[in-house]
């Protein structure tokens, strides 16, 4: 496992059903041998490959080892509890989660909304005093990692700030010491990512997943807990509004009341990239500030959450934790968070039309109408499929119609050149399907029209072979399978018919035992048995004498010897 990549595939669990590659919303899954692996300088973290996956396979990076070994060696390490902790532990109480913490070794636990606070409180320096423009909130990583790698035009355009847990960080290790070690609980789990690159700042990034395994691991009574268990330094107040959608808008404009019109919010990554094209499309010509989010409703819903509630309940218990009445709060910029983000745009590679047509060529797909673009494979259409085909991160197997057309072909191949009669019916008992020893089974008309129309589709089956009411048995009383001889003139015709979609389609083998050929077939077949039981029998013969020799000349050399005449110096018993 890459150390640095947040997300992996533990291949053993990869069930292909390309459902990652599908939520993916930058399509950064890559197929191999049947088995989607997370390519992770594709990857901005979101989780979404996580959620979907139906085998577990997508695996989070576990950091708890770190976190154990830096608690074990006695160093100052502070938690940073991200503020969305109200609404996934609408169970516990803070001064619980306090006490477990501390119980673990914790020296404290403190609320990484104190870091938005001082991020609110720059950027509202930054709208009031810059030049007019554009502005995109770094609050979240995956929108940052999303827009350096796959909006590069954008990313002047993210304030210069570091995130709310990066500047939490920076917070803390003024307060308690630069040798304070920082580690983060949140519902994010690109905070992984932010957690190496700036090892300066915050030395590991966990999941309330691993918060509620070590509360609960504490078995701490609330009841018996002290009052004294509180954040450090001091609790947060309007900066707890971050993890909901509009909550460092609501921040910023009782910071800044000239905000109010220049300030807009969004959350989904499917909105943002929409929001993102009208911006690059048409650049606003106004002062504009725009809080993104990348789980739809903010990190209350991040990847790592329980579902529990729904938005609704868990958006409330932010607000109601974090009640601000209407008098501007001042700004509290009390530490400096500079940071500067640059673009990463990832370089594609550009295909012609050949190479792409290539591909669609492989699979059956020879011209525009036969491109369905059904996103059976995880991509929007099958020129982005080819593409992906050609950069090695798909593969041809992958398109569903076309195994479909294969195997059909296949099927119908095999149906056509067995040597038995093969008919296929739906419901109604009309033909779907049949080949030409069927049609020569049934007589002279039947060959007639198949001849017109091959495989006879659609045809009354109890107008071609009087055996409709067998079909019908299987159909309606959902056998497995019916095998009957049907005397029809002077011939005898025996037929196997089975269910295919039980209720809907049955299909049906047909052989004529009384023609020649088949009588030939029937005494090979029955002499070929005879010798191999003649065989059997000689085999078990030998054996048995062989075993029997043996055992009589044993005997016959102990009486030999026993009747040999004594020689001098043998021993007289």
């Amino acid at each position: 496992m890459n150390p640095q990549q947040p997300i992996f595939t533990e291949k053993a669990h990869c069930q292909d059903c390309y459902r990652c590659l599908r939520g993916c919303p930058v399509k950064a899954i890559k197929i191999e041998e049947g088995s989607a692996s997370v390519v992770d300088e594709l990857c901005i973290h979101c989780g979404s490959c996580v959620n979907t996956c139906p085998g577990g396979a997508k695996r989070v990076r576990d950091d708890r080892t770190r976190v154990r070994e830096l608690l074990a060696s006695g160093k100052r390490v502070i938690a940073s509890l991200a503020p969305s902790y109200v609404a996934e532990f609408r169970d516990r109480d803070p001064a619980t989660i306090i006490a477990a913490l501390r119980r673990r070794g914790f020296y404290g636990v403190s609320e990484t909304a104190l870091g938005a606070e001082e991020v609110s409180a720059h950027v509202a320096d930054l709208i009031d005093n810059r030049e007019p423009g554009l502005w995109i909130s770094s609050a979240c990583p995956v929108v940052v990692r999303y827009i350096r790698n796959y909006r590069p035009a954008l990313a002047r355009s993210l304030t210069p700030f570091l995130s709310p847990l990066l500047a939490h960080c920076k917070l803390l290790k003024r307060e308690f010491g630069r040798d304070t070690y920082v580690v983060f609980y949140g519902p994010c789990i690109a905070k992984k990512d932010e957690a190496y690159e700036h090892p300066d700042l915050l030395e590991a990034a966990l999941t309330f997943e691993d918060l509620r395994e070590l509360i609960d691991a504490a078995a701490i009574d609330g009841g018996a807990v002290s009052p004294a268990e509180r954040f450090i330094p001091h609790a947060a107040e309007e900066g707890a509004l971050y993890p909901i959608d509009g909550g460092m808008v609501a921040s910023l404009r009782k910071q800044c009341p000239v905000c109010d019109h220049r300030t807009q919010h969004f959350s989904g990554l499917e909105e943002i990239c929409a929001i993102l094209d009208c911006i690059e499309k048409e650049r606003p010509d106004r002062p504009l500030f725009l809080e993104l989010l990348s789980c739809s409703g903010g990190c209350i819903n991040g990847p790592r959450t329980r579902k529990e509630g729904g938005t609704l309940v868990r958006r409330l218990g932010v607000l109601e934790r974090s009640v601000i009445d209407g008098a501007e709060i001042p700004r509290p910029v009390s530490i400096d968070i500079p940071a500067a983000y640059h673009s990463r745009e990832l370089s594609a590679p550009i295909f012609s039309e050949e190479e792409i047509g290539s591909v669609l060529a492989k699979t059956g797909k020879l011209s525009r109408g036969d491109e369905l673009n059904c996103g059976g494979c995880g991509y929007g259409n099958c020129r982005d499929f080819a593409q992906a085909v050609l950069s090695g991160k798909a593969e041809t197997a992958m398109c569903v119609s076309y195994l479909r057309k294969l195997a059909t072909k296949k099927a119908n191949k095999l149906i056509m050149t067995m040597p038995s009669g093969v008919v296929i019916v739906d419901k109604n008992l009309r033909i779907i399907e049949c080949n030409a020893r069927f049609a020569a089974l049934a007589g002279k008309d039947a060959v007639t029209i198949y001849k017109q129309r091959p495989g006879m589709g659609g045809a009354v089956l109890e107008k071609i072979l009087p055996v409709s009411n067998l079909f019908r048995h299987i159909i309606e009383a959902d056998d497995d399978i019916l095998d009957r001889d049907l005397h029809l003139g002077t011939r005898v015709i025996h037929c196997s018919i089975f269910s295919i979609e039980p209720g809907t389609i049955a299909g049906g083998v047909f052989n004529d035992v009384t023609a020649p050929e088949l009588q030939r077939e029937e005494v090979i077949d029955r002499v070929q048995n005879v010798i191999r039981n003649n065989l059997t029998t000689v085999q078990k013969i030998a054996y048995l004498l062989g075993e029997n020799a043996s055992e009589t000349e044993m005997l016959l050399s102990t009486i030999i010897e026993s009747f040999k005449p004594l020689q001098p110096g043998d021993d007289d018993v």
